[in-house]
């Protein structure tokens, strides 16, 4: 499975928007929708890839 495969499913999931993720992550809904799609990856470990997770998990929590 892709990071984008998986990054989508956890948005079907959550039952979340790519705006909520971005909002919760900070990062750019612009951004959010290149790991979507598969044009870009995050590097692991960096900001971005902890933003994202933290972004997700929050939305995680908050959604259930």
């Amino acid at each position: 499975m892709t990071f984008s495969e998986k990054m989508n499913e956890y948005i079907e999931l959550i039952g979340c928007s790519a705006k909520e993720l971005s909002d919760a992550s900070l990062i750019s809904p612009a951004v959010i929708s290149r790991y979507r799609n598969g044009e870009r990856i995050p590097k692991y470990p960096s900001e971005q890839f902890n933003a994202l997770v933290a972004g997700i998990y929050i939305l995680s929590k908050d959604k259930n």
